[in-house]
């Protein structure tokens, strides 16, 4: 697909750089009349760029173009959200596990944070860079830059180690600052 836009950009450019140096010529050859102007290969009816309609409208095609690329790398830059997640916060210290939280992630464009999902109580205000990425494969991405410990199926993950959720994939966050643990569990549905 890379390829095909090169080709594409190439191509484009290569007709303008045509067209600019054509009208550039016949502007000379008007200028000079009795000087020797090569022949660029274009006759004299086929383009009319002394029309300044004509130059609009190839710059806006340019402009739509190019607008068009950047529209389409943002698109895949930015995901929207979708699914759900089920939170279960336990206290380490008395073993008593809190009713479980469902938030659903259909209001998050490209990413949230742990702490957002926690709707920015300040006890969880350490896993405030804890984040999470939407993937175009219905999975999301933990990014761990927080002074949390992220543990999945048993094991702890180191701080910048990246981690996919897929459908009913779940991680334990164990915070420092108070003896308490969240289980993340991830819901494409």
């Amino acid at each position: 697909m890379k390829n095909r836009i090169r080709i594409i950009i190439v191509v484009v450019f290569s007709f303008l750089f045509q067209l600019v140096s054509a009208s550039i010529s016949k502007i000379y050859a008007a200028s000079y009349p009795n000087a020797d102007v090569v022949n660029d290969g274009f006759s004299n009816n086929a383009l009319n760029f002394k029309n300044p309609i004509a130059i609009g409208i190839v710059g806006i095609l340019v402009l739509l173009f190019i607008g068009a690329v950047v529209f389409k790398k943002l698109k895949r830059k930015y995901i929207h959200g979708f699914g759900r997640i089920e939170l279960n916060i336990m206290d380490e210290d008395t073993s008593e596990v809190l009713k479980a939280q469902f938030r659903n992630l259909n209001n998050y464009s490209g990413s949230f944070t742990l702490f957002e999902v926690l709707e920015f109580k300040e006890e969880y205000e350490e896993a405030k860079n804890l984040k999470f990425v939407f993937r175009n494969d219905d999975g999301i991405e933990v990014v761990n830059k927080s002074e949390c410990i992220v543990e999945r199926s048993g094991r702890r993950l180191d701080s910048g180690y990246r981690v996919v959720l897929y459908d009913k994939n779940r991680i334990t966050v164990l915070l420092n600052k108070i003896p308490k643990s969240i289980i993340v569990e991830f819901h494409t549905k």
